[in-house]
């Protein structure tokens, strides 16, 4: 059985370097966003694994496809069924469907047999699989063979909205800059993945499998918040990249697309920045704190709207 952390949430959320360095960990393997492999393999330019090669050139990927037969040759329609997870109004569905032992067998196998032929190739524990999206965590959480955990990373949405003002570019792998999202958007995908995570994955997911953790918390305490998830999917934390509170080492993983910075590594430090409060226009501010507000205060995130 494979063991499996997916890690959901909305974009820029920081998920790319939790999941960098939770794969630091010897009994750890940082897939990425997992989910866009098919999407991003036969791109041009090419899609570069986050070792820095072409995702179809790297070994650790073609073995973990060769070691996946319902991966293989998929059709249109395969890849339409499989791309299917992606979009918001599937999630209810997803949720009935596993709910009630009825999920796409196709695409469970697809994921079943990925996360088990990567977790062979790197002789890791556990996975971790950043794609982010409920939809992908809900058909993983149906997979009989996957012992699924589930990180619910949140992260203040005047951040997230702040982040999305701004392109991000790729300069390894231009197919996977990150482009600028209006406001409204990126309110609609914070709200719609937080209340997803909380109130369908985490119905899909076993006793003491579901973990939500902040953003500003890891933060503000870097080392230990990563020992706390170590501890939470319970692996050995030998190999750790820490070397003091907020400093670790980061060395070249195998991941599926994500922020640039998955292609950074050497000594990092971590710091919060909340660029937001200087940065962001007000009105946007205020529409963003209204908006998610409720949510907000759920989970205990930033001060009332007008701050």
């Amino acid at each position: 059985m494979s063991k499996v952390l997916f890690i959901v949430g909305p974009g820029r959320s920081g998920s790319t370097l939790v999941a960098e360095l939770l794969g630091q960990f010897d009994a750890i393997v940082n897939a990425g966003e997992m989910f866009w492999y098919f999407n991003k393999v036969g791109v041009v330019p090419p899609s570069r694994c986050g070792c820095g090669l072409p995702l179809g050139e790297c070994a650790i990927w073609q073995e973990v496809i060769a070691g996946s037969p319902a991966a293989q040759n998929l059709s249109s329609d395969d890849l339409h069924d499989f791309y299917a997870m992606r979009p918001i109004a599937s999630w209810p569905k997803l949720f009935w469907q596993g709910r009630h032992g009825l999920s796409n067998a196709k695409n469970s196998r697809i994921l079943g047999q990925m996360y088990a032929a990567l977790a062979s190739s790197s002789g890791a524990d556990l996975v971790v699989d950043a794609s982010k999206l409920p939809g992908i965590g809900l058909v993983a959480a149906s997979i009989p063979d996957v012992d699924l955990y589930v990180l619910h990373l949140t992260r203040d949405p005047r951040s997230v909205v702040n982040a999305w003002r701004t392109p991000k570019l790729d300069v390894l792998s231009p197919s996977d800059n990150l482009g600028r999202r209006p406001a409204w958007q990126v309110i609609w995908w914070w709200v719609a993945r937080s209340l997803a995570a909380e109130w369908l994955l985490k119905r899909r997911v076993r006793p003491g499998h579901f973990l939500r953790l902040q953003y500003e918390q890891f933060a503000d305490a870097p080392r230990e918040t990563i020992e706390a998830i170590i501890q939470f999917v319970g692996v050995d934390d030998g190999g750790t990249p820490f070397s003091g509170p907020d400093q670790a080492t980061i060395l070249p993983s195998h991941t599926v697309i994500g922020n640039p910075d998955r292609h950074s590594t050497g000594e990092l430090t971590i710091t919060r920045r909340d660029r937001w409060r200087d940065e962001l226009p007000f009105p946007t501010r205020l529409i963003t704190g209204l908006a998610t507000w409720p949510a907000m205060r759920w989970f205990g995130l930033g001060r009332p709207p007008s701050d």
